[in-house]
């Protein structure tokens, strides 16, 4: 009775102790000090959300605390997303703030580029400016969009050409047919 006893309060401390490893080093909380926020007004959220990453110079530095529309807002300002830093960052007039797409297959991350070394620093409290990026699926559909009649043209000429390589016609049945 001893030993099962024992055996199910190492169990408890264990578990206990994964738990609170995992709330305050996976998860970025911390006990001591301030967590530093910052503010960024966008156009558009394209799909980022509470606790999608923060990333400084592409190292995690922080989370997403949230993401808010206000509709009377001016355009290029009615998305203002608030940050949360794991420590401060000295950010610079030639860094900039972006949405991004984390990867692929969907996700949205909020990057940080704090700018050049020796450029002249951004005073604290001053209002950030972010721009969405596109995603290379979406660049490419709207390339498609913007050229689809020059692309069915070209589509259309690669289908002409295999038909009189077909019949055995053509520079192009020549080249496949010479010997």
């Amino acid at each position: 009775v001893v030993i099962t006893d024992i055996a199910l309060g190492v169990l408890i401390v264990s578990t206990l102790s994964l738990l609170a490893y995992y709330t305050l080093f996976l998860t970025e909380s911390s006990l001591f000090g301030d967590k530093e926020q910052i503010t960024i007004t966008f156009d558009q959220a394209r799909g980022l959300r509470a606790g999608d990453s923060v990333l400084v110079a592409g190292v995690r530095w922080g989370r997403v605390a949230s993401v808010e529309y206000d509709s009377n807002a001016h355009i290029d300002q009615r998305i203002t997303v608030i940050a949360t830093l794991t420590q401060p960052v000295e950010l610079r007039e030639d860094g900039w703030f972006r949405i991004e797409d984390s990867t692929l297959l969907g996700g949205r991350v909020l990057s940080i580029n704090p700018g050049t070394p020796g450029v002249a620093t951004l005073p604290d409290g001053a209002s950030h400016r972010g721009e969405v990026v596109i995603s290379p699926l979406d660049a490419m559909g709207n390339l498609l969009t913007e050229s689809g009649d020059d692309f069915k043209d070209a589509l259309s000429g690669l289908g002409e050409l295999a038909d009189l390589a077909t019949k055995g016609e053509g520079l192009i049945s020549d080249l496949l047919n010479s010997k």
